[in-house]
């Protein structure tokens, strides 16, 4: 789980959360939509710890651990996309869960030689999944543009089915999109606090 305390988080006009207090449970997947992209970084850095909210506190298991990608400035552009994946392996143990993940997704294995700065935006969304599949943190924040149906299934199927899965971004549509695919409502922040989305939410 991850655990929302009477937060507030201040986005880039006005308040993102005033005194929110809400619960991310295990094994479920969220699809957050909110109109402003930057905000989403805003918020999943907080929820990710590289940023303190202004009031309250996230808390979630001890030793749990976080992925977030909110942002294409998160990858260090100047690598080679072998340099980065075999870096992140090596940070976080996962050299075999890394091997796992290019035989998901065979095409990041192809383009090992690129520099991330070079790769298209397709190209960057399957470098993402197999990220999340080599970490296999047990709470994953995805804000940037999502990857293809079939690999947003595989990834979920390769983490786990008891992690905590935050899907977020500005586009309705793809909010649309992988709420259908998983089967699920959409979420947004609304008045200080996270409700359902409704067409007439105001943002």
């Amino acid at each position: 789980m991850l655990q929302l305390n009477h937060i507030s988080v201040k986005g880039i006009n006005g308040y993102i959360l005033k005194d929110c207090t809400y619960r991310f449970n295990e094994g479920e997947i969220y699809v957050l939509y909110m109109k402003n992209k930057k905000d989403i970084k805003i918020f999943f850095d907080c929820l990710s710890n590289y940023r303190k909210p202004e009031e309250g506190e996230v808390t979630t298991w001890t030793d749990a651990t976080i992925y977030n990608i909110s942002s294409r400035n998160d990858l260090p552009s100047d690598f080679t996309v072998g340099e980065f994946l075999y870096s992140l392996s090596k940070i976080n143990g996962a050299e075999y869960n890394l091997e796992a993940a290019l035989e998901n997704v065979p095409q990041i294995r192809e383009k090992s030689d690129i520099r991330i700065k070079d790769l298209s935006e397709e190209e960057l969304k399957l470098l993402h999944t197999v990220t999340f599949m080599t970490v296999k943190s047990y709470i994953n924040l995805w804000g940037v543009p999502f990857a293809p149906d079939e690999y947003m299934e595989k990834l979920t199927d390769v983490v786990g089915e008891f992690n905590v899965y935050i899907f977020a971004s500005d586009d309705i549509n793809e909010c649309n999109r992988i709420a259908e695919l998983f089967s699920v409502g959409l979420i947004t922040c609304v008045d200080g606090g996270i409700s359902e989305y409704k067409k007439n939410n105001n943002q």
